[in-house]
């Protein structure tokens, strides 16, 4: 059910961030778009009177890459009892250009998360080379992980783009959110320390699933769960 709500959302993406009806020439376009009409979502899109994250410091609010990120937020117990408590372990994702998706359909975007996080990573990855022969570029544009517990990094193909970050903000998941097993990770705003190119901040939104059990009751010493988010970049 999961492969085939991810498939059916990238082919219809495909249609939708055209911007036109099929014509001659036409090539289908799933990647790259101008971003110009992106807008960040808030946590009060989806639940009324809830906190926000801060708007973006930087001048140009137009954010230069919109990615959808899915993998799996990580975890330690150092003790399988009730008593210990899970602590994060950094993270986890394959990171998918959705930037067409962000320009032309935002609503369609919002509702990838959900679907998408609980796909065995060997599917999404049969979904994006799929979708990359399609439109003849690649979907899947980069990769994000911990260089310490405390150091989130995003990487991309083909260029210098680099974001060493730290956290500044977070806010809690709307109500909404797909929880998983025991609920969806924070909202957070992050900025850029030494050794970042190309970028000042990065917001993870729109989440799904990630957060760990409230204790390490019949957990093993490491765990990973799964989680899907959106990630918004901006220099």
């Amino acid at each position: 059910m999961h492969f085939l709500n991810a498939l059916s959302i990238a082919l219809v993406s495909l249609v939708a961030a055209a911007g036109a009806a099929p014509h001659k020439g036409w090539q289908p376009k799933a990647t790259n778009c101008p971003l110009d009409k992106a807008v960040l979502p808030q946590v009060t899109d989806f639940q009324p009177g809830a906190k926000n994250l801060s708007p973006p410091s930087v001048a140009n609010k137009v954010p230069t890459r919109v990615v959808l990120g899915k993998g799996t937020q990580n975890y330690t117990c150092a003790g399988n009892t009730a008593a210990d408590m899970p602590a994060a372990y950094g993270a986890h994702a394959l990171l998918y250009d959705v930037s067409c998706l962000a320009q032309y359909k935002p609503e369609l975007l919002h509702k990838i998360p959900d679907h998408v996080y609980a796909l065995p990573e060997n599917m999404a990855e049969y979904c994006s080379d799929e979708l990359s022969e399609f439109v003849r570029d690649n979907v899947q544009v980069g990769e994000h992980l911990f260089t310490t517990m405390t150091t989130p990094v995003f990487t991309f193909r083909g260029g210098k783009d680099i974001f060493y970050g730290k956290k500044m903000e977070g806010v809690s998941a709307p109500s909404r959110a797909a929880q998983g097993k025991n609920g969806a990770v924070d909202w957070l705003k992050l900025d850029s320390i030494a050794g970042t190119h190309g970028f000042k901040e990065v917001y993870r939104v729109v989440t799904a699933s990630g957060k760990a059990p409230a204790t390490c009751e019949g957990q093993k010493p490491e765990f990973e769960v799964p989680y899907a988010a959106e990630y918004w970049f901006y220099n």
